[in-house]
Parts: structure tokens; C-alpha cells; sequence
């Protein structure tokens, strides 16, 4: 064999085809290897080179091959050296998508730039589509100038509901190039200003006056999560409704966010991405929230009066309750709504009610927003579920009992939940029929028909596909 290497040598033919530059390996995904291999191979390798070199930047760059719908072939090109990033309460900010306001990109990466001078954060990532720079070439010339990842992938070629692949393909790459044990700051480049509060906000987090941890109800698994995760805002009335165009966590816990999974498509009706993105790492431990996911209602636009009727029918339906009160205490327990330092008292909290997250009579309490044009309440903080869950603990609240509040409170109740792999339990088809009554049309899938609802789910375990 070594003589045989030596003869290889001396007719200039190369060595070992495995010395070549290799994909990217903290991403490393189960499809990129075998879809992505054939396309990779045929590109030139990159010269490596990592932080801290001679080289002005540390740039991921990626020149992914994709064939059909493939979403999985990793970006091809160089590990970056995060070791240099390391300790407690670090922090990334991370900017995912296109580039659809060149000036308020500008804007915002001229901020990044100051709070990374200032010691705010400590490393910065920017991941997009490839091409996606080239009309905007000072900003690219910003970003190496502060020495910033620069992730670029090719945009999927799956369409899916609200681009959420794109989404999820954007972060999930963005992610990978964040050192393991930093907390990431993800946003959009044309969303959200970066505010002083919000500088605030990282700063005293870095200085650990900011509680991340999370509180499990008692017998609830410790594991969902490894610390907070902080979003502006919440649609209390539709679970895991969080904004998604800005959110803050543990780049471990953001990762179990991830969901290249098409099967929501037709396993679930009316789903907004918000919800698909915040509920993965509890769909499968709950199956309330999987019974939920199958009747969710979604955002009623228009029609004021029939979004009144259906919302009061929401507040005062079983079922629904008990899917709100537990997505409350999953939220009191792992997420944090508000991205600032200082949480705002609320006046009068033992007002607040069960019902007022469905009120659509305008702003039912000053701690809470009514969205005309979606016919939603939004919260933008956590103090309002608190006093209503205690107002509900201490029964005053006349609107919901008690004692459903402990029934979900009760780890044992919700794992073993009363659910059938195909068809609906009864309670769900209850509540079910009445909305769709309320309604006026069947409250149907994707490609069924009402009589042919409970035959055709999918069982519990079912996976369309991951990409």
C-alpha cells in the first residue's frame, strides 16, 4: 500500500480525495452529506482561514448545490474558530433573511457595530441568501470591516404557509455559525428598531440581573428548555403566537426551535409560523397542544362581528380552555414576553380576567392591545398571565374554574391526555362542531372534505419528511 501511495505521488495524481476541504461540520445534517455531496465536489475548495488571521474577516461562505426540493446539503466551506468567544452571559445578534430595506439594514448594522465597540455584544452574524449582497456592497464591506460572519446559502426552492422554510433554513445556518454557549439576539434586518431599551436590556443581561431560568411546574420535565426565551410579544388567545421577527435565548434552546418539517402542512389547518417555530420543542410532550394544533383557529381578519361571536365561544369552550391555561403555564414557566429591563407594574391586576384574552371590545385592560385588523389582543409582557393565572389559583375569577387550572397544572394530566392517533377525541369534536356551526363553513383540512376528517389524520408519530 505505501508503495503504491509513492508510485500515485510520483505520476502527480492526487493523494487522498478526503483531504479536501470538507462542509461545514458544526452543521452537519443527516441529508447534506448524501443530497448534497455530488454538487459540493464538483466546486474548487476554499482556502481555509479562521478569526484572528491575517484575514480582515471570518466569512462562512457557502456555495450550496441544491437538486429539487433539497434542504439539507450543508454550507460548504470553513468551520469558523469561535473559541476566542467564550464565557458567561455572551451574546450574538443574529440576522437572518433578505435584504428588503437597504437603508434600514445599513442603519441597523451601523448599531451593531457601536454595541460590539461598546462591549454590548460580543460577536455578530449575518445570514442570508446567496446574492442576496450584491446590490449592497457597502454593506458587505461594513460587515468584514467588523469582522462579522457572513452566512449565505441558496434560497429553497419549497414554497410552504408565511416563507417558513426560508425561515427556518436562514436561522437554522445563522445558528450554526453562533459559538455553542452564546445567548443569541435573532431579528430581521427590516424589523424591530434596536433601541436604547433594548441595549439595556443586553447589557444587565451580561451582568446577570435579567432571570433566565426557567421555572418547571412540579413533575413537568426539566429538559425543554435550558433557559428563557424572551419575544416582544404574545397573542395570548393562540398559543405560541410569540413574535418571530425578533426574539432572544440560548442558541442550544433556539436550535430545538428548528422545523424543516412539511407535514404541518397537512397535519395541522391555520397554522401561522409563529407557532410552528415556538411550539416544537413541545408538540410531542403534550398532546393537549397536539389536539390544539389540529382545531387551531388562527387570525380572523375582517369580519368583526363573527371574530366577536367566535372569540366569546373560544373563551368559554372546555376544551379551549384548557388548551389556553396550559400554553399560559408553559409560558410562565420557559418564556419571558418583553425585551426590556424593567418589568412594567400593571394597574388593578386583580381585574384581569381569563375572558380578557379574547375581548376584542377594544383594549380590555391598559396591559393589553387590541389588534384591529387581525381581531386579536396581544400582550407585551408577562405581568398580565401572571395576575390571571393567580386570580384563577385564588378564584376570584368567575369566568374559568379552578380546578381546571390544577387539572393542567398536573404533569400526570397532560402526559397521558385522552387522545386517539386517528380521529378526535370527543371532547375536541364537541368543541369542534359548534365552532364550525358558529362558523357557517366546515372547519376542514387540506385536500378532505368534513366526512372525511377522522379517516384520513395521519397518527401521532407520522412524518411526512424532514428536509
Amino acid at each position: 500500500m505505501r508503495r503504491q501511495r509513492q508510485d500515485a505521488r510520483r505520476e502527480g495524481k492526487r493523494r487522498s480525495p478526503r483531504k479536501a476541504a470538507r462542509p461545514y461540520r458544526r452543521g452537519r445534517a443527516s441529508s447534506g452529506r448524501a443530497a448534497g455531496t455530488d454538487a459540493m465536489q464538483k466546486r474548487p475548495p476554499l482556502r481555509p482561514f479562521r478569526a484572528g488571521t491575517a484575514n480582515p474577516a471570518c466569512i462562512v461562505t457557502t456555495l450550496l448545490g441544491m437538486r429539487g426540493a433539497d434542504l439539507g446539503a450543508a454550507p460548504y466551506g470553513v468551520e469558523p474558530d469561535t473559541r476566542r468567544f467564550r464565557g458567561a452571559n455572551m451574546i450574538t445578534v443574529l440576522f437572518t433573511g433578505l435584504v428588503r430595506d437597504a437603508e434600514k439594514t445599513r442603519e441597523k448594522v451601523g448599531i451593531v457595530k457601536r454595541w460590539k465597540e461598546e462591549g454590548v455584544i460580543d460577536n455578530f452574524v449575518f445570514s442570508t441568501w446567496i446574492g442576496a449582497l450584491n446590490e449592497a456592497p457597502d454593506i458587505r464591506a461594513e460587515l468584514e470591516s467588523m469582522d462579522a460572519y457572513i452566512v449565505e446559502t441558496q434560497e429553497p426552492k419549497v414554497r410552504w404557509l408565511g416563507w417558513f422554510i426560508n425561515q427556518m433554513k436562514s436561522l437554522h445556518y445563522g445558528l450554526m455559525a453562533c459559538p455553542d454557549d452564546h445567548f443569541v439576539l435573532k431579528i430581521r434586518s427590516d424589523k424591530l428598531e434596536l433601541t436604547d431599551a433594548i441595549k439595556t436590556f443586553l447589557l444587565d443581561f451580561r451582568n446577570g440581573t435579567i432571570d433566565k431560568a426557567t421555572t418547571p411546574l412540579p413533575g413537568w420535565p426539566r429538559d425543554l428548555l435550558q433557559y428563557r426565551i424572551f419575544a416582544p410579544s404574545l397573542v395570548p388567545s393562540l398559543p405560541f403566537f410569540y413574535t418571530d421577527f425578533c426574539y432572544f435565548g440560548y442558541k442550544p434552546d433556539l436550535l430545538s426551535l428548528i422545523k424543516l418539517d412539511v407535514s404541518y402542512d397537512y397535519l395541522f389547518p391555520r397554522l401561522n409560523p409563529e407557532q410552528v417555530l415556538f411550539s416544537t420543542p413541545f408538540l410531542t410532550k403534550i398532546p393537549l397542544m397536539f389536539q390544539y394544533f389540529r382545531i387551531n383557529p388562527g387570525l380572523m381578519h375582517g369580519q368583526e362581528d363573527l371574530a366577536k361571536d367566535l372569540s366569546l365561544y373560544l373563551s368559554q369552550s372546555p376544551i379551549y380552555q384548557k388548551i389556553v391555561l396550559t400554553s399560559l403555564l408553559i409560558n410562565q414557566s420557559y418564556f419571558t414576553i418583553g425585551l426590556e429591563s424593567r418589568r412594567p407594574d400593571i394597574e388593578s391586576p386583580e381585574r384581569l380576567r381569563f375572558s380578557d384574552l379574547f375581548s376584542l371590545d377594544q383594549s380590555p385592560h391598559a396591559s393589553m392591545a387590541f389588534i384591529p385588523g387581525s381581531n386579536a389582543v396581544q400582550i407585551n409582557s408577562s405581568a398580565p398571565i401572571a395576575a390571571i393565572l393567580a386570580n384563577i389559583r385564588n378564584g376570584i375569577d368567575p369566568t374559568i374554574s379552578a380546578e381546571d387550572l390544577r387539572f393542567c397544572e398536573s404533569w400526570d394530566n397532560q402526559s397521558t391526555y385522552d387522545f386517539q392517533t386517528i380521529g378526535y377525541t370527543d371532547e375536541v369534536r364537541t368543541h369542534l362542531d359548534e365552532y364550525e356551526r358558529r362558523l357557517g363553513t366546515p372547519f376542514i383540512f387540506p385536500g378532505t372534505t368534513y366526512g372525511e376528517r377522522s379517516a384520513v389524520l395521519p397518527t401521532w408519530e407520522l412524518k411526512v419528511g424532514s428536509y
